[in-house]
């Protein structure tokens, strides 16, 4: 018998075809989608225009199967039990599709976040992806987080270009990368996981949290603003500063970034 999701969900049930979301986010977006081209005119933080515009292929979205693409996440994360909580935050997050475009999960160093994330894949892949179209993880955590070691936004962002299939050219600098993969992410149902920040995080001090990355920057900044049907789920030792004025709470309860303080996962 097929397995069913935390939310009761039938996962034998065909989900919406991600194609139907690209025209109305293309409109939304201010993009334009020919065919099975997705052209996304050229921007930069400050609005001026940059080096042209790029375009990304979308044949994969109108695949019956998603892609899936998790093998920069670590082998071994390390086994934890229970944390249904967590676990139901997530797939509600999943759930919910543009009211939540970020989920933030911060906890201690060796605690379990990554094993929290790679549990709730687990299901998610027994339960057929859900309805998602294209599953995209990267870790940040083998490139250190030693002050004396330089980590660099390059690896992901020329890794995650080439496997969205877009077309840009590599001497594009960051803030047009990762607003453009941005924009390619926002056209489909879209799971983004990025594991480890706090390498590219400032450390504590007047600028802690911030990121130091301006193309990962550019592309969280805009995921947490689109309103688009994925979810990008991240991971670190710090509260991502850049995205604290969309962040869910009292004063803003529509907020699309959800955070959860997650503490000490080895605790029973």
């Amino acid at each position: 018998m097929m397995a069913t999701s935390r939310l009761g969900w039938n996962p034998t049930q065909r989900p919406r075809r991600p194609l139907d979301f690209a025209t109305p986010l293309a409109d939304h977006l201010a993009l334009a989608c020919t065919g099975d081209t997705l052209i996304v005119p050229p921007r930069t933080l400050n609005g001026d225009t940059g080096h042209g515009a790029c375009t990304a292929r979308l044949p994969e979205m109108v695949e019956t199967l998603p892609r899936i693409d998790l093998h920069h996440l670590p082998a071994d994360a390390e086994h934890f039990l229970g944390r249904a909580p967590e676990l139901e935050a997530l797939d509600t997050a999943w759930a919910e599709g543009s009211a939540t475009s970020v989920v933030e999960l911060i906890a201690p160093g060796g605690t379990g976040k990554t094993a929290l994330v790679k549990r709730w894949l687990d299901g998610l892949r027994t339960n057929d992806w859900l309805g998602a179209s294209r599953v995209f993880g990267w870790s940040f955590y083998s490139q250190g987080t030693g002050e004396d070691r330089q980590a660099s936004e390059d690896p992901f962002l020329a890794a995650a270009t080439q496997w969205f299939g877009m077309q840009i050219e590599p001497s594009a600098n960051p803030v047009d990368k990762g607003r453009a993969l941005a924009d390619c992410i926002c056209c489909g149902r879209t799971l983004l996981i990025l594991d480890g920040l706090e390498p590219l995080q400032y450390p504590p001090g007047p600028l802690a949290g911030e990121l130091r990355a301006p193309g990962l920057q550019a592309l969280l900044t805009q995921l947490a603003a689109a309103g688009h049907p994925g979810l990008c789920v991240l991971t670190s030792r710090e509260w991502v500063q850049d995205l604290a004025g969309a962040v869910r709470g009292d004063t803003h309860p529509q907020g699309p970034v959800l955070r959860l303080d997650l503490g000490n996962l080895c605790d029973p």
